[in-house]
């Protein structure tokens, strides 16, 4: 299968299988990867601990290219941070800071060492209405330097109903093109992303890839791999992509112009990078 694979949102632990993990994607076929900040246990509670965060990912994607792969970096704070956060300081301290945090992960954008803020958002459980609200107007910063930068926000969040037409409507309120606009884990609803113009990142599974080609072309295939020794394969494994495109392009599920879409043109065109061979 000699065409780009990639995987548009992964994680690695300094404390997982790291570089074994992306070996395995290599060697089934991987090529690209968005690594994808995340919690890794770091007491934050400054600005200074989200910067420790932000560069241990850069340190794990250095690490991933160390084994073959093309390798770009999301940067953000994780909305469970601000969660985290409000269990050490006051709501008036963890506010700000989220916001600083999204500035950090701006920066690292405008610099060239990142290709999108991400992922970033809401938390997809129950919390207290202020704590969304705050991480919505949180969201909506990062929508804002995105839209001054010209890249895209990956987020977290709920799927609810109304759930696209809410981050839709705060693109719009923020200036950023709902082209740069991307649901991680997302469920295949295509039809319904597509009217609004935004990206869909969904679980690489072949019942969600064929029922999201069935109703439109602007998503992505992601892993969600967290790299958690404890549950190894969660969310699905980093060999998982290049099986799954292999698979379906033998039984004829997919079609080599498919599969660049979805592993070149829109990825490419979402993160403003160039995937090749």
């Amino acid at each position: 299968m000699e065409m780009p694979i990639t995987d548009s949102h992964m994680h690695l632990s300094p404390d997982g299988r790291g570089g074994e993990a992306v070996k395995d994607f290599v060697k089934t076929g991987g090529t690209h990867i968005i690594l994808a900040n995340k919690p890794y246990g770091i007491d934050i509670r400054d600005a200074e601990g989200f910067r420790e965060e932000f560069g241990t990912t850069q340190r794990l994607r250095d690490l991933a290219r160390e084994e073959g792969a093309v390798v770009n970096t999301i940067q953000g704070p994780h909305p469970v941070h601000y969660t985290h956060l409000l269990e050490k300081v006051e709501r008036d301290v963890a506010h700000p800071l989220m916001m600083e945090a999204m500035e950090i992960a701006a920066d690292m954008v405008r610099e060239g060492d990142a290709v999108g803020i991400g992922e970033v958002g809401m938390p997809h459980f129950p919390v207290e209405p202020w704590v969304r609200e705050d991480s919505k107007a949180q969201l909506l910063h990062a929508m804002e330097l995105a839209a001054e930068i010209g890249c895209p926000v990956i987020v977290h969040s709920e799927t609810s109903d109304g759930i696209y037409a809410e981050l839709a409507e705060m693109a719009s309120t923020a200036g950023l093109d709902t082209q740069k606009l991307v649901k991680h884990y997302a469920p295949p609803a295509t039809a319904i992303a597509g009217d609004l113009g935004m990206f869909l990142s969904i679980l690489a599974k072949e019942d969600n890839i064929l029922t999201a080609f069935a109703g439109g072309n602007d998503f992505m295939l992601e892993t969600d791999y967290i790299d958690d020794l404890k549950r190894p394969g969660a969310v699905l494994g980093p060999k998982t992509i290049p099986k799954v495109t292999r698979k379906m392009l033998e039984n004829g599920n997919l079609t080599e112009d498919q599969a660049h879409l979805i592993h070149v043109e829109n990825p490419s065109k979402v993160f403003g990078i160039d995937i090749h061979l």
